[in-house]
């Protein structure tokens, strides 16, 4: 089964970690757009941890995007402004040929 169009009917930008020389023999770490893609986000939950000894509030959400070979839990999802850590990068259960599920998390200093 594939997924049908409709249903990734948002945009957001996949990211991968950058690194660059500071020219001081270290670097500077940074994120570099790769893409922006479909998807479809859905919110699974919220909460508060507590992150460095602050209280901050969590989300946690579900993305379905294409199949990628590139998607690891090492990148990140912009969505409307908000940064989407990618915690787990898996196939999708419906459509294991086409797409994956991305649990990702809001909000926890990502």
């Amino acid at each position: 089964m594939t997924i049908a169009a409709g249903k990734l009917s948002d945009r957001v930008t996949l990211q991968a970690e950058s690194r660059t020389p500071n020219g001081q023999g270290g670097f500077d770490t940074g994120w570099t757009d790769v893409a922006t893609i479909w998807a479809e986000v859905f919110p699974l939950s919220g909460d508060e941890a507590i992150i460095a000894q602050i209280e901050r509030a969590v989300a946690r959400f579900r993305v379905t995007i294409r199949k990628r070979a590139d998607v690891t839990a090492k990148n990140r999802l912009m969505w409307k402004g908000q940064v989407l850590a990618i915690k787990a990068v898996l196939p999708h259960p419906s459509a294991l040929d086409d797409a994956l599920l991305l649990t990702c998390e809001a909000g926890a200093g990502s």
